[in-house]
């Protein structure tokens, strides 16, 4: 029977390759997935580092392929394929190609965003790297050694050795034959320790790309990073780099905030002229007239976070995209904010105004083309692995993984935060009490509902007592219940901590913004509590009546302009008709109503009711005001730029000093493994379709190897 093995020589090496094709297909899979759903950023953001991610994987595929490679091992030999071959050289074989296959799988995840295209192309170019086979099967040995650079070249010349020993037969037949024709090629032991070498080139060239090739989300590193000296001895960021970058005013002459003596100036050192209304609680910054920006002014006690850097102080943060036609647009410009601990603060904006992009850049989901943010001492720039160990992140789509349930999720996130494993059940135990899953805790995400995705998403920000918490629009698609739960969720746990909230719904960031930050554009208008925007920006009061049969709006108006001369018909639809009222006007509604109410008859008037203005519309004024600017058309970018940047930070006249410290020990590689092998292991367990296929799959190829009748090696001997 030996024409089988010297006719399947060149293609039991492919076949065998072949029946190994879905974990090719399902590691690449998953490994691009975890980019896609950006479940690979989050985890990151929360502290998990690459290295204990690559391990993860290679250290739980090195434990799952031992069995699989025993019992494939057992069916080769004993199936009486390769009986003379050893029984250890099979096991080491098939498993030095499982490592194989996730380290190719890890080398190509760079290059995709997509996990369909990653698991079509995985497949395409781990059967072409099959090709050199072919061509170094021939030649002499120092060429099959390089040809097994590629792993399954490796894989196929290993099979290849075990062929040509399998020739020769068994027993006294094989013992005369390695006499008379030894085999000299390369062997399948040696070939095992090439695909462990393949394996680590494929994972260092694949640490490699992910660090330099474009990504769709985190930071990408130059091309020449290991070569650049900063990499291998990082030096600590200097006290000037630490401090806010704000230049402290030449004299003492210099404008000061009413309410903290501190004075303002411009990251550029061009003093903003500030303008104080006459209850001292308004500043105005202005550079040009007309175009006004406003600031809050901050008390005492917040101004204390600044000088220990206990808030957060955004400084001169911009970011640049390229478009296709080559033109710099700029997403954010220059933005300068403090956001500070213990309060909640809000960040408005209408679509596109620079919002996300601000968060992205502050999490690390994208590099800031300038500009910088410290928190604790800690710079974005610089230190921000540190800072990713008190930072947590409730993204604005979930990202769960399907497979875990709720309280494995907050177990896996609270490893990776370092909470100490002694009270780790009571940390999860008080976040699913906080978020109101009790009822849900054993359920797998995939298969709750939106609402309820959404509170495990801010239970997974909270967990580990971050200091920084970011929440993209925490409450979508949650009924009204549960917003006014989580709002209380969010109020009772925003005590020494920066909690950055980004919602379209004004009455969401009135309610829990201790500070609103509105942008436009990429640049902020305005910042300052829900009532001292209202104050700024408001129109004052809406008088809303509902008119009755034949009223004449007309008298009306007439009527209110005898008290209020500067009352305004805003609308007149159907039966309700709006007046705005300017609030210097309040002194005499006492008396206006009074009489209101006494001819309500006379001017056929149903019912009415007065507001005041909303943030809502202190909203729609700003987009407004942007829009007159934009119309004015006579100013360059450089102007506009220089019009619109202010500050909504306040700055000493002195540098900072003392700046606080919070300890951030990381968590161990072994407990983050720990906690990621549980979750891989339960994913598996859970989706039994794809653990059968790749355990039936070999095993089927391998059974019908087995049946085929030309493989009767013993038929051989006689």
């Amino acid at each position: 029977m030996s024409t089988f093995y010297s006719s399947g020589q060149s293609v039991i090496g492919l076949f065998l390759l072949i029946s190994y094709i879905k974990f090719v297909s399902t590691t690449t899979t998953t490994m691009v997935i975890e980019k896609e759903t950006r479940i690979r950023e989050v985890m990151k953001i929360m502290g998990l580092s690459n290295f204990t991610l690559l391990c993860s994987w290679c250290l739980t595929t090195a434990v799952l392929a031992t069995p699989l490679a025993f019992v494939i091992a057992a069916e080769l030999k004993y199936g009486q394929v390769f009986p003379m071959t050893e029984f250890a050289t099979l096991v080491f074989l098939f498993w030095a190609l499982s490592m194989a296959i996730v380290s190719f799988s890890y080398f190509i995840t760079p290059f995709f965003n997509k996990s369909r295209a990653a698991s079509i192309a995985s497949v395409l170019l781990w059967l072409v790297l099959f090709f050199p086979f072919f061509s170094v099967m021939s030649k002499t040995n120092s060429s099959k050694y390089l040809g097994a650079l590629a792993p399954p070249t490796a894989f196929a010349l290993g099979i290849d050795d075990l062929l040509r020993h399998a020739e020769l037969g068994r027993g006294m037949a094989y013992a005369i034959g390695m006499v008379e024709s030894p085999v000299t090629v390369p062997t399948a032991f040696a070939m095992s320790w090439f695909l462990l070498l393949d394996s680590v080139i494929l994972v260092a060239l694949g640490w490699y790309f992910d660090n330099v090739l474009p990504q769709e989300f985190g930071v990408r590193k130059p091309w020449n990073f290991l070569f650049v000296k900063d990499y291998w001895l990082p030096s600590s960021p200097s006290a000037d780099d630490k401090a806010v970058m704000m230049e402290s005013p030449s004299s003492p002459a210099e404008i000061v905030s009413p309410q903290t003596n501190y004075a303002f100036a411009s990251p550029r050192g061009m003093r903003l002229r500030h303008q104080v209304s006459s209850d001292g609680s308004i500043v105005m910054l202005k550079d040009k007239t007309g175009l006004v920006a406003s600031v809050e002014p901050v008390n005492a006690a917040l101004a204390a976070q600044e000088q220990k850097g206990t808030c957060l102080q955004i400084q001169g943060l911009r970011k640049e995209f390229s478009g296709d036609d080559g033109e710099v647009n700029v997403a954010v410009q220059g933005l300068n904010l403090t956001l500070y601990a213990g309060q909640i603060s809000a960040l408005l904006g209408h679509n596109g105004a620079g919002k996300t992009t601000t968060i992205s850049m502050l999490t690390g989901l994208i590099p800031p083309t300038s500009g910088d943010a410290t928190l604790y001492g800690r710079s974005v720039q610089h230190d921000f692995n540190e800072l990713r160990q008190i930072m947590g992140i409730c993204p604005q789509h979930d990202v769960l993984f399907n497979e875990l349930t709720v309280e494995e999720h907050l177990r896996l996130f609270g490893t990776m935060k370092n909470v100490p494993l002694a009270k780790l059940d009571e940390e999860v135990e008080r976040m699913i009490r906080e978020v109101g899953l009790v009822e849900k805790r054993k359920v797998i995400s995939k298969k709750l509902s939106g609402g309820q995705k959404r509170k495990l998403s801010v239970a997974l920000a909270f967990m580990g007592d971050s200091k920084l918490v970011f929440l993209d629009e925490p409450t979508s698609g949650m009924d009204p219940y549960s917003r006014r739960f989580t709002w209380n969720l969010l109020q009772r746990n925003r005590d020494d901590r920066v909690i950055v909230l980004t919602t379209h719904f004004m009455d969401e960031a009135d309610i829990l913004g201790d500070r609103i930050a509105i942008m436009a554009d990429g640049q902020l208008c305005c910042v300052g509590g829900s009532l001292f925007l209202k104050n700024r920006y408001g129109a004052g009061y809406n008088l809303t009546m509902i008119k009755g049969p034949n009223c004449d709006v007309e008298a009306v108006g007439a009527f209110l302009r005898n008290f209020v001369p500067a009352a305004k018909c805003l609308s007149n639809f159907g039966s309700e008709v709006v007046f705005q009222l300017p609030s210097s006007s309040s002194g005499v509604f006492s008396t206006m109503l009074q009489v209101l109410d006494d001819e309500m008859h006379h001017l056929r008037i149903a019912q009415y009711g007065v507001s005041v203005t909303t943030l809502e519309e202190v909203f729609l004024r700003i987009a407004h005001d942007r829009e007159e600017e934009a119309a004015m058309g006579n100013c360059g970018v450089e102007a506009v730029d220089q019009i619109r940047k202010t500050s909504a930070t306040s700055a000493n006249s002195t540098a900072p000093s003392g700046i606080s410290t919070v300890k951030t020990n990381r968590a161990t590689m072994w407990d983050q493994y720990s906690a990621l092998l549980m979750k891989r292991f339960r994913i598996a367990k859970r989706d039994k379709k794809s653990l059968l296929n790749a355990v039936c799959i070999p095993l089927l190829f391998l059974i019908i190897l087995v049946s085929l009748p030309e493989i009767d090696v013993a038929s051989f001997m006689t």
